[in-house]
């Protein structure tokens, strides 16, 4: 329609115009003549304007950058704040939906909770790698460049999900197993897809022969350990270190290794650490709260190890008929997982991620738990909120002084263009306001959060009895009371001074 519009201001005729473009002859009229489109005049129908819900997708990303993304109802009462409460009531939820469809950069999507400490610093990454990617470690070979991590196996069948029961019911209750006791599985990989047997370590006081399957094919090399949690130990380690990964490892002739590993204080005995100076094995321990981005097995392997692990859980419960899934069973689905999950793509995809193979420190700063200084990338801006955006930096007093009075021979089209300028500016200042009340409420709340209370105990009104509203209720009048003496006896003090 534009290039139709151009064409006939260049001296082309309506009609030729329409033949060429494809346009009807009496729409390219309109145009020619300043009739707007529906598409324009709608927009003056919208709740917010364009430069307004510009300034909201701003927001939403500002939000997302902070790790703060905002839910559908928060958005809505954002885009009320901008409107100054004009319309009485915050905005409804056939809004969000047009809202969404007019502005494709943003969109509703599933939020994944994280724990804060999980959400690393790039400085941690760049010091890591600082001391990774160094001359001493340089000539280690990627085949002698290893990983080691525990991961959690539960015994006993699936929790919750998604069933199949009589279409009456809302739900259906499944009986789950009675066992719910946790092993450890200590593995480790390299750089060249080469992985180590595993050493499985249940809870208990000793290995009992009656825990491990009949059929010992399937767990050839496998190491076993009890310990009273089920989670491993710093005498486990160094067994496993002593037993496993250095006889296995070891090279003809020998050469140096590496053994990648998180800072857990399993590992950090000085028996385990100088059984790897002894033998030439170069521990780097990585970053604290990082694993879910510089380590290899849980970036590459472990997801699809425990997502097998369920799988093959719910296999054996059925085929047991319901039966409580023990020891051995488990054993059986994970020597099942580890076939599927230990595959070459898992270990090279494991290693490329996180950077440590090859080194490149770019994967694991573009991660999405890296916490970032610079804030997401802006989107897009219209060349109209580019206008009012310079417009709000003047200020609205000096644009209303500057632009209230029409120029000397305006026409029609530039006092509309005139008008629309100055309200967008006006309501762009307007919307910034609101998002600095907002951010000023929500300090004020954190900060009388935060504010130290004095602890006062609350004796209940019949000894030996429940503390009731009653009681608290006393205890209030009892400080109140306490205070206004306090504040007599200083007023009757300076009486006297």
């Amino acid at each position: 329609m534009l290039a139709a519009v151009e064409a006939v201001q260049k001296g082309m005729s309506f009609g030729k115009a329409s033949q060429k473009y494809n346009v009807p002859k009496n729409t390219i009229h309109r145009r020619f003549h300043g009739q707007r489109s529906q598409k324009e005049r709608s927009l003056e129908d919208q709740e917010l304007s364009p430069v307004l819900e510009q300034q909201l997708v701003s927001w939403i990303f500002q939000r997302c950058a902070a790790h703060q993304a905002p839910k559908h109802v928060e958005v809505r009462e954002m885009a009320s704040c901008y409107l100054g409460g004009k319309q009485g009531s915050m905005l409804g939820r056939a809004w969000m939906k047009k809202f969404l469809e007019r502005n494709p950069q943003v969109e509703a999507m599933r939020a994944v909770a994280i724990e804060s400490s999980r959400l690393v610093l790039p400085d941690r990454i760049t010091h890591f790698f600082g001391n990774y990617d160094t001359t001493e470690l340089e000539g280690i070979r990627p085949e002698d460049r290893w990983n080691m991590d525990e991961t959690g196996l539960e015994e006993g069948d699936a929790k919750n999900g998604i069933a199949i029961g009589p279409s009456y019911c809302k739900e259906v209750l499944v009986a789950k197993s009675p066992s719910r006791t946790w092993c450890t599985a200590l593995e480790c990989i390299n750089a060249e897809n080469k992985y180590l047997p595993p050493l499985v370590i249940f809870k208990g006081a000793n290995v009992q022969r009656q825990w491990i399957p009949q059929d010992l094919n399937p767990f050839e090399g496998w190491a076993f350990a009890a310990t009273d949690t089920g989670w491993t130990k710093s005498e486990i380690a160094v067994k496993w270190l002593r037993e496993i990964f250095l006889p296995c490892t070891l090279t003809d002739p020998p050469r140096p290794r590496m053994l990648i590993m998180d800072g857990h204080s399993t590992h950090m005995s000085q028996e385990f650490w100088h059984l790897c100076g002894t033998n030439d094995v170069s521990i780097v321990v990585l970053p604290s709260h990082s694993s879910h981005i510089t380590q290899p097995l849980d970036v590459g392997v472990f997801a699809s190890l425990k997502f097998n692990y369920r799988k093959q859980t719910r296999k054996i419960k059925v085929k047991d008929q319901g039966s409580a899934a023990g020891k051995r069973s488990m054993l059986e689905a994970y020597s099942v997982a580890r076939q599927t999950a230990f595959l070459p793509c898992n270990i090279v995809s494991g290693w490329e991620k996180t950077g440590l193979w090859p080194i490149k420190m770019e994967f694991p700063l573009s991660s999405p738990y890296v916490k970032r200084h610079k804030e997401v990338e802006e989107p897009q801006i219209t060349e109209e909120r580019a206008q009012a955006m310079e417009d709000a930096e003047v200020g609205p007093l000096a644009l209303t002084t500057s632009l209230i009075v029409a120029p000397p021979g305006e026409t029609p089209a530039a006092a509309r263009a005139r008008v629309r300028r100055l309200r967008n500016a006006v309501a762009l200042v307007e919307a910034r306001s609101a998002e600095l009340r907002q951010r000023n409420e929500e300090l004020e709340a954190r900060e009388a959060a935060r504010a130290p209370q004095k602890r006062r105990r609350v004796n209940p009104s019949t000894p030996g009895g429940l503390v009731r509203t009653a009681d608290l209720v006393r205890a209030d009048a009892e400080v109140r009371a306490q205070e206004e003496g306090q504040r007599e006896g200083e007023g009757q003090r300076e009486e006297e001074a």
